[in-house]
């Protein structure tokens, strides 16, 4: 093992304990209002917030392989439940994000094919970062000389950007015609 995947899963073991101490330092912290709230839930919620707290910070720093791990260990610690469908659909995309800068193409596509199958269901989900990832997947794929799928990208990516717009009009004119 190479003394930075050393430091990485060192990083990965420190940050995970940090968390949860963290996590079971606040659930008993929880006021008396919020104790009707499903315990797990809020536990998941939580680590899910300190994972990618930590994520945000490897990725800020570079260190997309740590942000990675960091990522996919706050999805399995969420609820895929409604209301957290846009936490969900910003850290898919900021995966692949980090895969891309990473050069790792072949582990982008699935995620961003995930992120496409989400916004296809809920048109609303789509986003500034899901269109970076589209877009920096493209990038790299031209790069790698893989230029038709390339434009498969940038095609959906422009495909989705029309139906954003369209959708965020469509909700302002009927805002202002319930207004009146």
């Amino acid at each position: 093992m190479t003394r930075t995947r050393r430091n990485s899963a060192s990083l990965i073991l420190l940050a995970s304990a940090v968390v949860c101490s963290l996590a079971s330092a606040s659930i008993c912290s929880i006021p008396p209002a919020f104790a009707q709230v499903d315990e797990t839930t809020q536990t998941q919620f939580n680590l899910f917030e300190k994972f990618s707290e930590i994520a945000r910070s490897a990725e800020n720093r570079g260190d997309y392989s740590l942000a990675v791990a960091m990522y996919e260990a706050a999805m399995e610690r969420t609820n895929t439940s409604a209301g957290h469908e846009h936490k969900i659909i910003d850290t898919q995309a900021r995966i692949a994000n980090c895969y891309t800068q990473l050069g790792y193409y072949w582990r982008a596509e699935p995620v961003v094919q995930k992120l496409l199958g989400a916004v296809e269901a809920k048109p609303q989900l789509y986003n500034q970062r899901v269109s970076k990832a589209l877009t920096d997947l493209a990038t790299l794929l031209r790069s790698i000389n893989k230029g038709a799928q390339a434009e498969n990208y940038l095609q959906l990516n422009q495909v989705l950007a029309n139906s954003q717009a369209h959708w965020s009009q469509s909700k302002v004119t009927s805002s202002a015609g319930q207004a009146q």
